[in-house]
């Protein structure tokens, strides 16, 4: 290396140095500061988060925090709303995100957002930047039930009659009306057209998969559609779905399925078990298993003994692993299947029983210990895994479902 390139590698190192010390030392004054008067910035991650003087990495810890417990006081909540729709430059648009994605995980307790919120869309789209529209209408989506007041505008925007919004915008708005349950009830011809496809010019592949999630998210009031999801699933059409919005249609009906064992059933066990001269697709077939764990306890009786011959591989020429994997996922739906489940899940995630399984349906049995509930003291056990007793990818499974920060692995 040349004389000159050692001086300016120098030069950077020392710079850097020198940033880094100066970061260092505003984080440090900053946390002097609070705790001087008698504020902790750890103990009160709102004060943080809404302080424009606190240091980037505090305000982020904070952000972390509050997504994990958002905040209840409608106090708070009205501060959020308030730094949300703030639109004169003041506040990021990052940061008004941030806020958005703290009122949307309080759901309905971020009701006093809703009127705010549907002004912004009530605007014309180019006052405000799509990214902020997006996120408020998934913000008013996760509110639920407590938004119904936006449910026209909801609807206005997912048709869009006028070509003003983005089809990302749209696909949000169609997301929102399954949330808001019954009170978006009057959406379900629309969401079905757009999943059929009834339209001359044709649909985005994308805005009929959103409809066909949404009609499963939207629960009872979406029973008529059924028969209309089951042919969706089964792709009875002569020119075909596109498998995306055959794959939603699988997972609505899993939703949905309860309703009419009758019809559903049948059609979900076709699916999974790939009776058809054809074949389905591993992944079609994985989703339909996923579906099968997610119905009520009178579909359990006939899902169980297909799910363990799964697990098990009771099959002489051997079942795929990524279905055996998704039917330890599906174990995980069926809350109803009691104790013995999640002792078995456990067995299976520590890799305690004889012989282990593979690591893919280890990880599929810490998602499935999370779905059943009740065992967040051994999800944390596996998530601390200091000794690494587990596989890096089980401990990382753990990591993301309890939320403790990674350790130097990962």
């Amino acid at each position: 290396m040349s004389r000159e390139r050692q001086t300016e590698a120098g030069l950077a190192l020392s710079v850097s140095k020198h940033l880094w010390v100066v970061a260092c030392g505003w984080v440090a004054w900053w946390l002097a500061a609070a705790l001087a008067f008698g504020q902790d910035p750890f103990a009160d991650p709102i004060r943080t988060f809404l302080d424009p003087n606190a240091p980037p990495e505090l305000r982020e810890r904070a952000l972390q925090q509050l997504l994990r417990s958002p905040p209840t006081e409608e106090k708070v909540t009205r501060e959020l709303v308030r730094l949300a729709i703030k639109n004169d430059g003041t506040a990021s648009e990052e940061l008004r995100v941030n806020a958005l994605r703290v009122l949307a995980e309080g759901g309905e307790r971020a009701k006093p957002a809703v009127e705010p919120l549907l002004a912004i869309l009530k605007q014309p789209p180019g006052l405000d930047s799509p990214r902020i529209r997006q996120w408020c209408i998934y913000t008013l989506g996760k509110i639920g039930p407590e938004a119904k007041a936006a449910f026209p505008t909801l609807l206005e925007i997912a048709r869009d009659a006028t070509n003003q919004h983005t089809i990302d915008t749209r696909m949000q708005a169609i997301a929102a009306l399954g949330r808001l349950g019954r009170a978006a009830e009057k959406a379900v011809p629309f969401l079905l057209d757009l999943a059929k496809d009834r339209n001359p010019g044709g649909y985005p592949e994308a805005l009929r998969s959103e409809a066909v999630w949404a009609l499963g998210m939207m629960g009872s009031p979406a029973k008529p559609a059924l028969p209309e999801l089951l042919d969706l699933a089964r792709n009875r059409n002569p020119g075909g779905f596109p498998e995306s919005v055959q794959l939603r249609a699988v997972e609505a009906l899993g939703r949905l399925g309860s309703l009419d064992l009758d019809q559903t059933l049948p059609v979900l066990l076709d699916l999974a078990l790939n009776r058809n001269p054809g074949g389905y697709s591993n992944t079609l077939r994985g989703e339909a298993l996923l579906a099968l764990g997610s119905l009520d306890a009178a579909g359990s009786k006939t899902t169980m003994p297909i799910l363990n011959d799964l697990i098990l591989d009771r099959n002489p020429g051997g079942f795929d692993l990524d279905l055996r994997a998704k039917a330890v996922e599906a174990l995980g739906r069926m809350k109803v299947s009691g104790q013995p489940t999640g002792k078995f899940l456990l067995q299976l995630a520590e890799g305690s029983t004889m012989p282990a399984y593979p690591e893919p349906m280890r990880v599929a049995a810490v998602k499935a210990l999370a779905g059943l509930g009740g065992h967040e003291k051994e999800l944390r056990r596996l998530a601390d895994d200091q000794a690494g007793l587990f596989p890096p990818a089980v401990r990382q499974a753990a990591l993301e479902i309890v939320g403790l920060p990674p350790g130097p692995k990962y």
